[in-house]
């Protein structure tokens, strides 16, 4: 007979789930098709969302996802290899630097 999880460990599961994949609770709740507000507090261990909800982001998680999944996919496997590439301003790709302060010049170390 296959054990059955309790709610505490499926709400473990959701939370671990958004860790993994960097996922704020608002783009969860979108992702899931739910209401932002069924998310808001998902950190706390108050967390009571409703049964709709639950079954909801439990279909975002694939069935053999398992916690730590996506810090492993993500490693690098030797030095240099998935570093993002470094812009001349010195950022990652697609990372955005930030605005210079007023009557300082882009690029212009204070």
């Amino acid at each position: 007979m296959p054990v059955t999880p309790t709610i505490d460990a499926v709400l473990d599961r959701i939370r671990a789930y958004a860790v993994a994949e960097k996922l704020a609770p608002a783009t969860l709740a979108r992702l899931a098709g739910i209401s932002e507000v069924a998310t808001r507090g998902m950190h706390s261990t108050d967390w009571s969302p409703r049964m709709h909800s639950i079954r909801a982001l439990s279909r975002l998680i694939p069935p053999d996802w398992q916690e730590g999944d996506a810090a492993r996919a993500t490693e690098p496997k030797e030095k240099g290899v998935g570093v993002a590439p470094r812009s001349k301003s010195g950022a990652a790709k697609g990372e955005r630097q930030p605005r210079p302060a007023p009557g300082q010049v882009q690029g212009q170390v204070s």
